[in-house]
């Protein structure tokens, strides 16, 4: 979903949580900063954005766009996040 990668964090999850409008990777919290190291961070900014722009795309199944790693991939495997 698009507000976990956006605010961070999940409905049921800690709301200290950052995401990609709140801070990760340029702003970190007391409370990301002590439990995270900056490459996790990083990684977990990096999988947000990549949600995000299928977001944005509109979850067009077919749409395909260049991943972090620079390989192409398509919303659906994005979203499958494992």
């Amino acid at each position: 979903r698009i507000r976990e990668a956006v605010v961070g964090g999940s409905p049921f999850g800690d709301p200290r949580d950052q995401g990609f409008a709140t801070g990760l990777g340029t702003d970190p919290s007391e409370y990301t900063a002590a439990g995270t190291t900056p490459d996790e961070q990083q990684r977990v900014l990096i999988e947000s954005s990549e949600r995000l722009m299928c977001s944005l795309a509109g979850n067009l199944r077919d749409s395909v766009f260049l991943k972090a790693s620079c390989r192409a991939t398509d919303a659906k495997e994005t979203f499958t996040m494992g």
